[in-house]
């Protein structure tokens, strides 16, 4: 529920009035304050970014299914519990500093850096809507939390001959041992495969297009393949990819 600066003044002033007459509040009422203090916590503007990033209408700024999935899961275990109540101005550089460090000692460093994004487009979100307050996790830089060595690791041939090899000799179902292929010759991530349709399929180009609204960079990505006997057939058989070695992707 939004509310106005205004109107949640109204409503104060509205719960004074019935205190003085000994009035009980109607649960509308309650409601409607509930709803009025949380628009203005940290927890309620949480709300608003992933409500925000998931319309279809947010354009460019609207988020992959994965990707919301995962700064959700970020918030509920590791930003929720402390910041969630507290006004934004209450969330002050100092103590967001202490919960990035507490999180990094208890979950990693990769999950603070996490914090600190989902923290820093929660604030971006609130200024944007018309809220005059500072962001705390402005004044803490990434490296400051944790610093990454670049991924520069990529799969050799003689790797992937072992995979695809070993793969083979597994117990597990036809369908998955070529679903795990297919993801190592094409280094496209899991979501990315396994939302796939066959419109993306590109037969005559011999190409596979991934749309940009699936793509965590936010651009169409074009993988090249070749037809598999079964799909020159007619039969329901996924494209299979041409080998060429691809960095890890995870």
């Amino acid at each position: 529920m939004d509310v106005s600066l205004a109107e949640a003044r109204t409503l104060l002033a509205r719960a004074r009035r019935q205190v003085e007459r000994r009035e009980p509040p109607s649960n509308a009422d309650v409601e409607k304050r509930t709803a009025s203090a949380e628009a203005f916590t940290f927890g309620g503007w949480a709300e608003a970014e992933f409500k925000h990033k998931a319309d279809p209408k947010s354009g460019a700024e609207r988020l992959t299914d994965s990707t919301l999935a995962m700064r959700r899961s970020v918030y509920d275990r590791a930003i929720a519990g402390e910041l969630s109540k507290l006004k934004l101005g209450e969330v002050t550089p100092q103590r967001f500093k202490r919960l990035c460090d507490e999180v990094k000692e208890k979950r990693g460093p990769a999950v603070a850096v996490h914090v600190r994004e989902v923290v820093l487009l929660v604030f971006r979100h609130a200024q944007g809507n018309g809220l005059d307050v500072s962001n705390p996790a402005e004044s803490i830089r990434t490296r400051t939390i944790a610093t990454f060595e670049p991924r520069e690791r990529a799969v050799s041939p003689s790797e992937v001959r072992a995979v695809l090899t070993a793969l083979d000799h597994v117990a597990a179902a036809a369908t998955l041992r070529s679903a795990v292929k297919f993801v190592l010759l094409t280094g496209v991530r899991k979501s990315e495969f396994i939302d796939a349709t066959w419109k993306e399929i590109d037969f005559a180009a011999a190409r596979w297009t991934i749309p940009a609204e699936r793509m965590k960079a936010g651009k169409p990505h074009v993988v090249p393949t070749r037809h598999s006997n079964g799909a020159r057939h007619g039969r329901a058989h996924a494209p299979t990819a041409v080998y060429r070695p691809c960095p890890l992707r995870r």
